[in-house]
């Protein structure tokens, strides 16, 4: 019996010993110069996650942000002083993002970002060349919409806009088209994870769930007076889906100038949504 309480006397010492050497560590390391410099470094160039949040209609993303690894800078430069080259950070991440809210609509990008993501809809492909060369004038990526016949029959023209910058999401009605359309865009890109786009059909956001894709639904859809419609609309982190047609290749320009007169970056809703 002594013996136990001998034993029992021996681990809770080195489990004393262990806990108070630890705190003591850590308090030096807190009073520690290279400690505090880093502190100092931190305060100014942490970039903590600017959080979404959940509508009825959907989901606004958050921003995930980059913060310094305080504990291993520490042990990058202990003992050879502050060196901002041997700074390390870690992901500072957001609880509303697209990997964790695959099951709802993605209705804006964080407006923190000060951008909008615009759409063109590819409705009949006669005049969506006719308008690539304005965006390319202007130096502005959008995102691209199409279904699988149209991916089938414009490969060549997808693979080079692909690589140029713009992305490409799906429309379509069915799961049978979004598997063919997903193994058509392999073998043009085999890195690209399109969004699905809700446009009319109420089992998309269904069908793309199930091929772990996120789902993007807009009330911003415009057919026709571009111009005047974004005009009135228009919000940091908008998602704006504009309908191929002559009226929008005569508009496309002013739209872009009237976007960035507010002081919003055009990107594509990949960009958007990271």
């Amino acid at each position: 019996m002594k013996n136990i309480f001998k034993y029992v006397g021996i681990i809770a010492l080195m489990c004393f010993s262990f806990y108070y050497t630890k705190e003591a560590a850590e308090f030096m390391k807190k009073d520690d110069k290279v400690m505090k410099e880093i502190n100092e470094f931190a305060s100014t160039h942490d970039k903590k996650c600017v959080e979404g949040y959940i509508t009825e209609d959907g989901v606004v993303l958050g921003i995930n942000g980059l913060i310094v690894d305080k504990d291993l800078s520490y042990s990058m430069m202990k003992g050879s002083g502050f060196n901002e080259s041997l700074i390390k950070y870690k992901d500072s991440s957001c609880v509303v993002t697209l990997d964790n809210n695959k099951k709802d609509y993605i209705i804006a990008g964080n407006p923190s970002k000060n951008s909008v993501g615009i759409i063109i809809n590819i409705t009949n492909g006669k005049t969506i060349e006719d308008i690539i060369p304005i965006l390319e004038y202007k130096i502005v990526k959008v995102s691209l919409l199409s279904d699988y016949i149209y991916l089938s029959n414009n490969k060549e023209l997808i693979a080079k806009l692909i690589n140029n910058g713009y992305d490409l999401l799906y429309k379509g009605d069915n799961d049978e088209d979004l598997n063919k359309y997903l193994s058509l865009l392999k073998t043009i890109d085999n890195k690209i994870k399109p969004f699905c786009v809700y446009l009319d059909n109420d089992n998309t956001l269904e069908y793309c769930y199930k091929k772990d894709l996120n789902t993007i639904k807009t009330s911003k859809i415009y057919k026709n007076k571009y111009l005047s419609n974004i005009r009135k609309n228009l919000s940091k982190g908008d998602i704006i889906i504009l309908d191929e047609s002559s009226s929008l290749k005569n508009e496309i320009g002013v739209i872009i100038n009237y976007i960035k007169s507010r002081g919003l970056k055009i990107v594509t809703v990949t960009e958007l949504l990271k």
